[in-house]
Parts: structure tokens; C-alpha cells; sequence
């Protein structure tokens, strides 16, 4: 599997064809410049982005990295079972208690 593509092919899905602010975002938030987007959605080259930025491009676009690369999630959980667990990890101690109640 090449990884670099299947990065690519995820950004492209994600950003051609949406309106030009997603697109500033993505490069504001990221530090992106317009060249380095163009080039990573360019699919007839290897240019990709750094292995170091994934986390924050998967998490700006609300993914998980298993998502970016293309690859099934070995935890096998909906978005909507990962989105309760982050939500359980932001809440109080208390609230995580009572959550924790609820199921014994």
C-alpha cells in the first residue's frame, strides 16, 4: 500500500471541489501555502504532506489518522461510538463516573 496516495487521494476527496474557504482554513490552520495544497491533491505526482502534520490534518477535517491512510479502523467502532468516547474523555471525573455507573 502506498501510503503517500492514499493521503493524497483523502485530501482530494475532502477539498476539490469545496468553496475556497475550507480551503484557506485548512491552509491557515495547517500552514499550508496554496502551492503545497496543489501539489498534494495533484494525483500524477508523490508529493505529500509531512508525516509529521497527519494527526492535525485528520483531526481538522474531524477523522482519525485509520481514515486518512485509507485503512480500516482495527477497533471496528462507528463515528458515532468514537465521537462518545471522546466526548467521555473531555467530561469531569464525576460525569465519567456516572457514565461508568450506568453500565455496571
Amino acid at each position: 500500500m502506498d501510503y503517500r496516495m492514499n493521503v493524497k487521494q483523502y485530501l482530494k476527496d475532502k477539498l476539490s471541489g469545496r468553496n475556497n474557504s475550507l480551503k484557506n482554513q485548512f491552509m491557515k490552520e495547517l500552514g499550508f501555502s496554496i502551492d503545497n495544497v496543489k501539489g498534494y491533491l495533484n494525483m500524477s505526482n508523490t508529493i505529500c504532506p509531512p508525516f509529521t502534520k497527519f494527526p492535525e490534518i485528520a483531526d481538522f477535517f474531524g477523522d482519525t489518522i485509520y481514515d486518512l491512510f485509507g485503512i480500516k479502523n482495527p477497533n471496528d467502532l462507528s463515528t458515532e461510538e468514537m465521537e462518545l468516547i471522546k466526548e467521555y474523555r473531555k467530561a469531569s471525573p464525576e460525569l465519567q463516573k456516572v457514565v461508568k455507573n450506568i453500565f455496571k
